[in-house]
């Protein structure tokens, strides 16, 4: 599977038509975004709520952050689809999130690798940045 992603902003003043692509700022440049998608079986929706709003929760507290959007659908056979793309404003606060979220899982006694297997989940994270459209 591929995952692409782009960000694109809409403007409709000072003579540009809408569906005009805006320029963004140096610091919108510098952003690196974390898409994730995380397949869920229909049998293990009910545990995979239970935990996935902690992560999200604690993310938002570290510096850096700048936002976090959160996307589910469930397929035809009931199983849970999530996407998450979470914003940081550079490299260097994505990586000291990355380290914290660690410290953080063993702090509270989570395993990830085994809450995945366990929940027969498929997770997929990629970063990405900024993308100017002229």
């Amino acid at each position: 599977m591929v995952l692409v992603a782009f960000a694109v902003q809409a403007q409709s003043d000072s003579g540009k038509g809408a569906g005009s692509l805006t320029t963004k700022n140096a610091k919108q440049m510098n952003y690196k975004v974390n898409i994730g998608r995380i397949d869920v079986p229909k049998a293990s929706i009910e545990e995979f709520k239970k935990q996935s709003t902690q992560t999200p929760r604690y993310l938002q507290t570290l510096p850096g952050f700048v936002k976090g959007d959160y996307y589910e659908m469930k397929d035809d056979s009931g199983n849970l689809h999530m996407m998450s793309v979470v914003t940081w404003e550079n490299t260097e606060y994505y990586e000291e999130a990355q380290k914290a979220l660690a410290r953080h899982y063993e702090q509270i006694h989570f395993n990830r690798m085994e809450f995945v297997q366990r929940l027969g989940l498929t997770v997929r994270y990629d970063t990405f940045s900024e993308l100017e459209m002229e």
